[in-house]
């Protein structure tokens, strides 16, 4: 997968890498890049702990990204969240 500058995203604090730049990530995605656990992503959608975060049809949970990097420029240590 190709690097992307994260100033795209307005974080500088975690490598982040993605194929597509555009997309809304999904929960693993968000997972790798914040080294947690995909479930744990899962459960900060659920329980509104990543603002903007909404379910498919299908029930797939997917995250803006700019509500990702809202979440991190607010609480930079997600362990935290």
């Amino acid at each position: 997968m190709p690097h992307v500058d994260t100033t795209r995203l307005g974080v500088h604090s975690h490598v982040m890498t993605f194929v597509d730049t555009t997309a809304d990530l999904t929960t693993r995605e968000v997972a790798q890049l914040l080294r947690v656990q995909y479930r744990r992503v899962g459960i900060w959608c659920r329980t509104g702990k990543i603002p903007g975060a909404y379910q498919t049809p299908g029930g797939i949970w997917r995250i803006p990204r700019a509500a990702l990097a809202g979440q991190l420029e607010a609480t930079p240590n997600p362990e935290k969240w």
